[in-house]
């Protein structure tokens, strides 16, 4: 179990790491996905430390992909690295470790809170307030309206389609018709 100074400490570690992250993945996106993996850890009876922990550093080094490097496979690294010098349990720093690792890839099976985080994470480009407000600008500011569009209807569906738990799934799909409304609109305009 995390004590509060420890999460504290990592609060502050990835508020550091993240300021070179571009506009979607700052500290918004990371509380954003905290906050829906805490939720997803309460109903899937999953490790809440380990969740809030992953959510928290999942993107830590996500700035690094400008220069060739999967962020997940970083990511896991520094984190893993930080939460021991922080004298964390290496079983915890493991497990925290792999959902990292694989929030970013494609993946079957996997711990509850490997899933979690992948869930927790996609959950910021499924809702309807994250589609209008996070991906449709983000890809309509480099992008012509129709490409940005295209691109972010792909993905939509491709996070869609992918959700690990019920609980992610099951949130996914209430926010589902909002979402397919709101493309319909844009595409008629």
């Amino acid at each position: 179990m995390l004590s509060q100074a420890q999460k504290i400490k990592i609060r502050q570690f990835t508020e550091e790491k993240i300021k070179h992250n571009d506009s979607m993945h700052r500290m918004p996106h990371i509380e954003e996905t905290v906050k829906w993996a805490l939720r997803f850890a309460n109903l899937e009876k999953a490790d809440r430390d380990v969740c809030w922990a992953s959510a928290m550093l999942h993107d830590i080094c996500k700035w690094e992909e400008e220069h060739g490097k999967n962020h997940g496979i970083t990511g896991a690294e520094t984190a893993a690295e930080y939460l021991t010098k922080l004298g964390i349990d290496k079983e915890f720093v493991e497990k925290v470790k792999d959902a990292i690792y694989y929030h970013d890839k494609p993946f079957e099976g996997g711990s509850k809170e490997r899933q979690i985080l992948w869930d927790a994470d996609k959950m910021n480009a499924v809702t309807l307030e994250a589609f209008r407000t996070r991906v449709v600008p983000y890809f309509m500011a480099s992008l012509s309206k129709e490409e940005a569009l295209m691109k972010a209807k792909e993905e939509y569906y491709f996070f869609y389609e992918r959700f690990h738990t019920s609980a992610g799934k099951k949130e996914a799909e209430k926010h589902k018709p909002f979402v397919e409304k709101y493309i319909a609109m844009l595409e008629s305009q």
